[in-house]
């Protein structure tokens, strides 16, 4: 394997993703740690809590068309034209319909907010641009990562460069809004460079009835997921908003943040060899599983070293960084850093359950997963305040990724392998496994 090209590939693919993805990190930390302090914790609070109120609706646009383009354009790669159009044509329509209804659900909840809701309509606009990031999913089918990556950096550094520069002369509030609205502009302008330097043509792209009611019908299990899942994750900045306040939105959000910050491991690493899970399932299912199986004992692994590491470093880091005003956000980090471990190995297993045609039980897993963390919110947050949704999103996480995969017989093979992985059973033959790789490259 390690001599084969298409595992050179792979590995090459991972590694432009893995630069990529590094250096945003930090550069995003530096300059999130620089608007938070100019900020405070209840402007801080307010930018997050418009972010995370539009990605409730963002589901609308992207329509699950992710890993589902991805695996379309790789078993079918003659449609290509027709994939791309239809699934631009359908994020497109999506996105389109994320503007009025955020806007209008914002005056319900907020109604006496101009600023936020100013900033929800600015940061809900750039959905309509992000329609062409349909092109990041046709490089990552071609395992043509490095295209990718430099669009992504290049506009990070266009954007961290704005960000620094409204710092510097004191801008309002509100100009962090449009600086996100520019980014999702200037990433679509990117990748359509990058496409049409490939040779190809936006104006081959087809769309065509019967592939929106198929490529739908397939989707939607995963645009029910898509919705679930970021109802999951951003659900809890809403609620403490409306709860508590947007001085504890921002606290919580420094927490988030920081705990999430790591997680483009586990989703570089899935979205580079999910074209080599496709493959081996085709012809050799034995191999199959095994790949999962060590990529889930990786996840494990990385996921309990990320936890335990941070539960120590938490409080001096987030006192040296962010200062003062963000002392309690180093609790939330501690319990909801654990949370991260089963969020890495569930994007794994969310391929593997979309490779076996299960995404129905996915949806079912996370539906239960949201209904146990929202519950949750509403009794913890009144009484332990932004700590209550940091241990509501931890339980729910153990029971909607890990403990429900053990009721149903179809998911019961995945539960066994996470419950393996996260017992660390498995993970010492893993590293075993790159090690002997790497030296045979």
């Amino acid at each position: 394997m390690a001599n084969s090209s298409g595992y050179k590939k792979y590995v090459s693919n991972t590694s432009w993703l893995f630069a990529e993805k590094i250096f945003n990190i930090l550069m995003n930390l530096i300059i999130t740690v620089w608007i938070a302090r100019y900020l405070g914790p209840e402007q801080f609070g307010t930018l997050n809590y418009a972010i995370a109120f539009v990605s409730l609706f963002g589901i609308l646009s992207s329509l699950g068309l992710n890993t589902l383009a991805t695996k379309e354009l790789l078993t079918h790669p003659q449609d290509s034209e027709l994939i791309m159009g239809t699934s631009f044509a359908l994020s497109f329509i999506g996105a389109l319909i994320l503007l009025p209804i955020a806007a209008f659900t914002i005056t319900i909840l907020r109604p006496d907010n101009d600023i936020l809701f100013m900033m929800v309509l600015i940061i809900a606009s750039g959905s309509i641009f992000t329609s062409l990031n349909i092109i990041k999913y046709w490089f990552e089918s071609h395992v043509q990562a490095k295209h990718n990556v430099k669009v992504e950096m290049i506009t990070n550094i266009i954007t961290i460069t704005i960000k620094a520069i409204l710092l510097y002369i004191e801008a309002p509030l509100i100009a962090f809004a449009w600086v996100i609205l520019v980014q999702s502009v200037l990433v679509a302008i990117g990748y359509v460079y990058m496409y049409l330097s490939k040779t190809n043509k936006l104006s081959t792209w087809k769309v065509s009835l019967e592939k929106i009611k198929y490529m739908l019908n397939e989707a939607y299990p995963l645009i029910l997921t898509g919705a679930v899942f970021i109802f999951h994750t951003r659900i809890d900045q809403v609620m403490i908003g409306s709860m508590l306040g947007d001085e504890e939105v921002g606290i919580y959000a420094v927490a988030v943040r920081l705990s999430e910050s790591w997680m483009f491991l586990p989703a570089v690493i899935a979205a580079s060899f999910f074209p080599a899970l496709l493959n081996a399932k085709k012809n050799n299912y034995k191999l199959y599983l095994q790949r999962i199986q060590h990529l889930l004992n990786l996840m494990a692994l990385l996921g309990i070293f990320v936890a335990v590491i941070a539960t120590f470093l938490a409080s001096p880091f987030i006192n040296l960084a962010f200062g003062e005003h963000y002392n309690e956000s180093a609790l939330i980090l501690i319990i909801h850093i654990w949370s991260m471990v089963f969020y890495s190995i569930s994007i794994i297993s969310s391929r593997y359950f979309l490779a076996e045609g299960l995404q129905l039980y996915s949806l079912r897993r996370a539906l239960i997963a949201l209904v146990l963390n929202v519950v949750l919110n509403y009794f913890l947050i009144p009484i332990y305040g932004a700590v209550g949704a940091a241990i509501a999103t931890v339980i729910s996480k153990v029971v909607g990724v890990w403990l429900l995969n053990a009721i149903n017989q179809k998911t019961r093979t995945m539960f066994y392998m996470q419950t393996k992985s996260l017992l660390l059973f498995g993970s010492f033959d893993t590293l075993r496994h790159i090690k002997n790789l790497r030296k045979q490259k």
